[in-house]
């Protein structure tokens, strides 16, 4: 990627705080547009990917090629692929779950049916799938993940704090 390039360049002229709105701008958006699509494949298909993005954070931070990037990501508040695909689907089914989506998605996800109120009554059906290629689609994994998130954060009284809540759970469990 020529942007990660960039960034190395003025990477000493530059403060990290700055460094870090380079990569907001000229990185970021690459792995978020239709994460929920390019994503959703075998984790060593994203390998090349992963290694760039943690070269732009070694970057952005100054550090060693072999420094571990957990903390890092930490540290500057950053998401990794996984997490941005995760918070894309919890959005996505937080609102189908609020019907905030256009009606071509009213019946993309079966609720599960059941006469008596249960804390799972706000669950969706996850779709028997056989193959990895059916696990990795959206209508396999929205259910997946919103069925275990906790209940706090399903019911939050708006997106705002949805997006919130959902950040917070999945910077700590991804």
């Amino acid at each position: 990627m020529k942007n990660i390039g960039i960034i190395k360049r003025i990477s000493y002229l530059l403060p990290q705080q700055i460094l870090k709105n380079l990569y907001s701008t000229l990185i970021y958006p690459y792995l978020t547009y239709c994460n929920l699509i390019w994503t959703a494949t075998y984790p060593s298909h994203l390998a090349k990917l992963q290694i760039l993005q943690k070269k732009a954070l070694r970057i952005i931070t100054n550090s060693s090629y072999n420094t571990h990037t957990k903390p890092l990501f930490d540290n500057l508040n950053l998401l990794n692929i996984e997490q941005i695909k995760q918070i894309q689907i919890g959005e996505l089914m937080y609102r189908y779950d609020k019907n905030l989506l256009p009606l071509a998605f009213t019946s993309f996800f079966s609720p599960v049916t059941q006469t008596i109120l249960t804390r799972n009554k706000r669950s969706y059906i996850c779709p028997y799938a056989r193959t990895n290629i059916r696990k990795f689609s959206i209508g396999y994994q929205g259910p997946l993940l919103w069925n275990n998130l906790p209940i706090p954060i399903k019911n939050a009284t708006g997106f705002p704090q949805f997006k919130n809540f959902l950040r917070a759970y999945i910077k700590m469990n991804v």
